[in-house]
């Protein structure tokens, strides 16, 4: 499962992550948000990370009205992952890895098949930078990069509840995927930094991109 959090205060409402972009879910994210009363047009949403299970349902939201932000680490992530050469070396990777190369091609493509790139896709969206503020009624959240899982993704931390919105950073029952998508020089090094950034902060509340919240 890929959980989506909704933040509310007033008329305004946050979104982090939409879900993925599948029949089933075009339609469930809108349907929920309209069920609890949210106008479109009064939505921010926040992407932690450029990985299709998280901004699947960027296009529909974008198109009701709502506002998209995209950190600017995960927008770098996009542009990187679009090009050709980034499915190369995936390919490369998957033929290392014991893939034969008709296998490694083939996943190679539905990789990138699935990588998104807003600017690409004419999705409108806005950039925040590291150590910015996103408010939501009474609510500021912080912009906080967590590398290991993508080099760009972000989590937001609101400090007076110890609440952090974590993407992939952490996952319930399992190592959340580090290094293979050719992401940085040290990429379980930047993960273990990241947890123990997390660690320093005492997060009280940790929601996850994935399985049961308590």
């Amino acid at each position: 499962s890929v959980n989506v959090f909704v933040v509310r205060d007033g008329d305004e409402t946050l979104v982090v992550d939409s879900g993925t972009p599948d029949d089933f879910n075009d339609t469930r994210l809108m349907r929920a948000l309209l069920g609890l009363g949210v106008d479109p047009e009064r939505v921010t949403v926040f992407f932690t990370h450029a990985h299709i299970d998280h901004t699947g349902l960027a296009r529909e939201l974008a198109e009701a009205g709502a506002r998209v932000v995209v950190p600017e680490g995960v927008l770098a992530d996009m542009r990187r992952f679009a090009v050709p050469a980034w499915r190369e070396t995936m390919a490369r990777r998957l033929r290392a890895e014991g893939f034969s190369a008709d296998e490694s091609v083939e996943l190679a493509d539905v990789i990138w098949d699935h990588a998104r790139n807003f600017e690409r896709e004419g999705v409108p969206f806005e950039t925040v930078a590291a150590g910015e503020r996103l408010r939501c009624g009474r609510w500021a959240l912080e912009v906080v990069p967590m590398p290991g899982h993508t080099p760009g993704q972000c989590a937001l931390w609101e400090p007076r509840s110890r609440t952090a919105f974590l993407g992939d950073a952490v996952l319930f029952l399992c190592s959340t995927c580090i290094g293979f998508w050719d992401e940085g020089d040290d990429p379980i090094g930047e993960q273990i930094a990241t947890l123990r950034a997390l660690a320093g902060r005492g997060v009280e509340h940790a929601l996850m991109g994935h399985g049961l919240q308590g």
